[in-house]
């Protein structure tokens, strides 16, 4: 958010460039939180379990551009950021405080820039810069089988990546658990094969050449609560129509 946000925005005032705060917040709401994490993450703000880790991961990090967001658009947008200020939920530090515009300007916050995880010239915007140029790519193809009729919504799909690269292997491993929800398919299938060039039915992602995507129909059946396609749907008897996650969400 620094990078995106936080940057251009300073930058902008510094300079009374007022238009390019508002271009700058624009962006931002709606490329970085609208089309990606916002649609990205409202799988697990609806199905995942009140208390679950994940769902309370999202609700944190929406709260903290929000709690930014606010602090950004005081001074151009005065009375509709304090309306925001007095109806959303407050850090303990911040209760005593009766209007957005006595609260310190946003800073950087190390933990949420994950610092300590990246070697120097290196930060979280740079290291998943591969997976969003995928999705992109993926998201041009899902759309060409839905113009088909070959899918319906994206969730009746499944990827796989392939790549003949070890690092590039390691790193896409790292993200399994998160890569159904990143690209907004049922299933994302990862593999290692030196034979890259060979395969059939695979596009070769532009951004990055050594990795391939193929896109098919997802395997097993559609859970009724999440929508995703799972081999797990069915296999429980008294939730015949769930799947596993949704199964552990419920507490069944």
């Amino acid at each position: 958010m620094e990078r995106l946000l936080l940057e251009p925005v300073n930058k902008a005032y510094d300079n009374f460039e007022f238009y390019k705060v508002y271009q700058a917040i624009y962006e931002f709401c709606n490329i970085e939180l609208s089309t990606l994490y916002l649609d990205m993450v409202k799988g697990r703000l609806y199905t995942y379990a009140r208390r679950s880790r994940e769902r309370r991961s999202a609700q944190t990090a929406i709260y903290e551009v929000l709690s930014v967001m606010v602090r950004l658009m005081a001074p151009i947008l005065v009375f509709t950021v304090e309306e925001i200020w007095q109806n959303m939920p407050k850090e303990k530090k911040d209760l005593s405080l009766n209007s957005v515009h006595l609260l310190a300007w946003p800073q950087k916050n190390p933990v949420f820039a994950q610092d300590d995880l990246f070697v120097k010239h290196q930060d979280i915007f740079e290291e998943l810069k591969t997976i969003m140029s995928l999705v992109s790519e993926a998201n041009l193809n899902l759309e060409e089988m839905r113009g088909k009729g070959e899918i319906g919504s994206s969730f009746d799909a499944k990827i796989n990546l392939l790549t003949n690269n070890q690092e590039r292997y390691k790193f896409l491993t790292s993200l399994k658990g998160d890569l159904g929800e990143i690209f907004k398919v049922s299933e994302v299938e990862i593999n290692l094969d030196p034979n890259l060039p060979n395969l059939e039915k695979h596009i070769r992602a532009t951004a990055s050449l050594d990795i391939t995507i193929k896109i098919s129909k997802a395997d097993g059946t559609k859970c009724s609560r999440c929508w995703n396609y799972s081999l797990s749907v069915g296999q429980n008897r008294e939730h015949l129509l769930l799947c596993d996650r949704c199964l552990v969400a419920i507490g069944g």
